[in-house]
């Protein structure tokens, strides 16, 4: 799919690294205008204060999650420019994933999207 927008290795990687950490930020902001909508919509404001409190805890909950992937994401990049990444891709030198699948576990490169066996 992202073949379709003529991104780069490079480019793909950084954007699958950093896609959850958007999400999060993303699903932070769809909180808070549900609950700017809720707030306008009822008339009287007092009426589900505890809602607006779950949601206010819900969206801060979201971008302290947000945060914390973002600097796992950044860690993870920063390791890897420096050449100190515990693994790296055999066909393009990306950063790798550890997946679970059919087969055992394996690696699933952010770059090129080629997989590994781990046990090679």
């Amino acid at each position: 799919m992202l073949d379709l927008f003529g991104l780069s290795h490079q480019n793909k990687m950084l954007l699958r690294l950093y896609a959850m950490p958007l999400l999060f930020l993303v699903g932070t902001f769809i909180v808070l205008i549900a609950e700017d909508i809720l707030q306008a919509a009822t008339a009287t404001p007092y009426m589900f204060n505890v809602l607006y409190m779950a949601l206010w805890w819900v969206s801060l909950l979201l971008l302290g999650v947000a945060c914390i992937t973002f600097l796992y994401s950044t860690f993870l990049l920063w390791k890897w420019d420096k050449g100190e990444a515990a693994e790296m891709c055999h066909i393009c030198g990306g950063i790798v994933t550890d997946r679970n699948g059919k087969y055992g576990p394996y690696y699933k490169c952010l770059a090129c999207g080629a997989n590994r066996s781990m046990y090679r």
